[in-house]
């Protein structure tokens, strides 16, 4: 737990100076900018620095207060009317004016006895807080990152999607050009060629909307890490290393979850701020005992002489005790001992809920991950396989031996299969990246 003065010393963790973007942009450059701007992290930041204030305020509960206060009085009063010796009123011959000032001077402390431990309770209810201010700000870095990690693997894919579209479009225009000069030679017909320009045509197509996909991606990067404006940036980089997940122990990897998540730290302190908080409710039925001290100085004259006078001569001291028995409060005490119990029970079964959300995501998680891995392998043998088909394909069809429908058919079936290869890599990337989230290290060997 930090100290009183780390916690009253300590900066807002907000950085006031924001790193560059590069030109281009890595994994690690997206993930430091984002813990930088991203407005979801920067406010938990906010909140957690607040929850130090609340217990220094605690621990300044157990202080005495103390009050100086400075006053200076002048007053001017006129009469018309008096009395005679008998008491009789008259009305004098004279106006009589009356001036009067003074100077009060006052130091006093006040101090908490006993109140039933409200105080103890309330500073270890905001130390709780304050634990999980800290949890949350660990929960929302870990879901930054995860979210960063998927944001930024999308934006490869429509890279790397791009490349595939370009080099497949070559392909087809390859094409074309080897009918138009079968076309020449008679091997092929006029249907040939203009299905030739028709694909083509489509692959154009699909090449302009991965990329206007890509830039859409991009900025939804963008949005993630806190970054306004034109977007002057590329994204650099790869997949992460593709792993047989079939030595993950899900029991281990559950273990750690229940021993080291930020997010069940969180509502376990959660759960103790509301216990701590039940008690101080249950010391309101016990007395207050308190204590005063003052010292005073005043100075009072007629006329206005006592006005600023910073060193007045009368002095007095006052001391004293009390107790404040709370008799009948109306039910308010037991009112609030109820909420606050009700509170305590709530929390206490929120928490026994996050146990049990956490202990199914992390086998789902590892589930995905070994699905997704498969998946992957899978796609990647039939993008393989169907290159080789392809290539040897075109080389039937130049010989003559394959029609142009059937090449048509193979180069659309191998261009799917590199597609869904390339979504695959994403699918078991995200995968990945959703199991580490939970675990809050990584998993890879």
């Amino acid at each position: 737990m930090r100290s009183i003065a780390a916690l009253l010393t300590t900066p807002l963790l907000l950085s006031t100076v924001e790193a560059q973007v590069p030109a281009r942009l890595s994994l690690e450059d997206a993930l430091t900018l984002a813990r930088e701007r991203n407005p979801a992290y920067r406010r938990v930041l906010a909140q957690a620095n607040a929850s130090g204030a609340d217990v220094v305020a605690g621990y300044g509960a157990f202080l005495p207060s103390l009050t100086g206060n400075l006053n200076f009085y002048g007053s001017s009063n006129t009469v018309v009317t008096g009395t005679d010796d008998f008491g009789k009123p008259i009305e004098l011959a004279d106006p009589l004016t009356f001036r009067n000032s003074s100077t009060t001077q006052t130091l006093s402390t006040n101090i908490t006895l006993f109140d039933g431990l409200q105080n103890l309770h309330n500073l270890r209810g905001a130390r709780a807080g304050a634990t999980a201010a800290d949890a949350a700000v660990a929960a929302e870095a870990a879901a930054l990152e995860g979210e960063i990690k998927r944001r930024f693997y999308d934006a490869l894919r429509f890279r790397d999607l791009i490349a595939l579209e370009e080099e497949l479009l070559e392909a087809r225009r390859g094409q074309l050009t080897a009918t138009e000069r079968l076309f020449r030679v008679a091997a092929q017909t006029q249907v040939d060629v203009l299905g030739a320009q028709v694909d083509v045509s489509r692959q154009e197509q699909a090449l302009e909307t991965a990329r206007g996909e890509a830039e859409k991606a991009v900025l939804h990067l963008a949005e993630q890490i806190g970054i306004s404006g034109e977007i002057e940036f590329e994204v650099e980089g790869d997949f992460p290393a593709v792993f047989d997940p079939s030595s993950l122990d899900v029991d281990s990897l559950a273990d750690i979850v229940q021993r080291h998540s930020p997010v069940l730290r969180q509502y376990q302190a959660l759960s103790d701020q509301a216990a701590f908080s039940a008690r101080a409710a249950r010391g309101g039925r016990w007395p207050t005992i308190t204590a005063s001290l003052s010292f005073g100085r005043s100075l009072r004259l007629d006329g206005y002489d006592a006005l600023f006078e910073f060193n007045p001569k009368d002095r007095a001291w006052n001391f004293g005790f009390g107790m404040q028995v709370p008799i009948f409060t109306r039910f308010g005490t037991s009112q609030a001992i109820a909420q606050a119990v009700a509170n305590h029970r709530a929390a206490e079964e929120n928490l026994r809920e996050v146990r049990l959300q956490l202990e199914r995501l992390i086998r789902s998680a590892v589930i995905d991950v070994q699905n997704t891995y498969r998946q992957q392998q899978l796609a990647e043998r039939s993008a393989e396989l169907g290159r080789e088909r392809l290539r040897m394909a075109r080389e039937q069809y130049l010989l003559g031996s394959r029609s142009f429908t059937e090449l048509q058919q193979i180069v659309s079936t191998t261009a799917s299969d590199e597609r869904q290869a390339l979504a695959a890599r994403l699918e078991y990337a995200n995968a990945l990246v959703s199991l580490e989230e939970l675990i809050g290290r990584p998993v890879r060997p």
